[in-house]
């Protein structure tokens, strides 16, 4: 559940701390119950240093943050121009990481970077004669009769 995960709870603090410094009009966009499910899910013991001489991105704030400051962008203050450039990014960004998935995992080249020594081996294997112990023999004896 989200409001019992500390990595969402530090998440929601950290975008309530940034709203207080967002213009009045951005957050006029936002829906009351996100703005409600934000503010309840927070934790008022935790704050955090917002330095306004620095940009957005560059403030100490955690990924699940930066995430979800991204899926308001998109859903609540970009225009639809905006909109469609986001989505170009988002999958550039993604065809770029496949394929250097691709190359790093491609099946052709996975033993190209390893030396392989292939040494030949002996084994001796002794032939060793099994007998039966006394108490071996008793219990197949009374396995054959019953």
């Amino acid at each position: 559940m989200i409001g019992n995960n500390i990595e969402y709870i530090q998440a929601n603090t950290e975008i309530k701390c940034l709203l207080k410094y967002f213009p009045i009009n951005y957050i006029k966009k936002l829906p009351s119950k996100l703005l409600e499910m934000i503010y309840r899910n927070s934790d008022e013991k935790y704050n955090i240093d917002v330095d306004l001489k620095k940009d957005l991105k560059n403030q100490n704030i955690s990924k699940k943050t930066k995430d979800m400051l991204a899926v308001l962008t998109y859903n609540y203050w970009s225009s639809e121009n905006e909109k469609k450039d986001i989505i170009e990014r988002l999958n550039e960004n993604e065809h770029n990481y496949q394929e250097e998935l691709r190359k790093k995992y491609n099946a052709d080249n996975i033993f190209k970077n390893r030396e392989t020594k292939v040494e030949a081996v002996e084994n001796y294997v002794a032939i060793v004669e099994y007998k039966e112990s006394i108490f071996t023999k008793i219990k197949n004896w009374f396995k054959r009769i019953f």
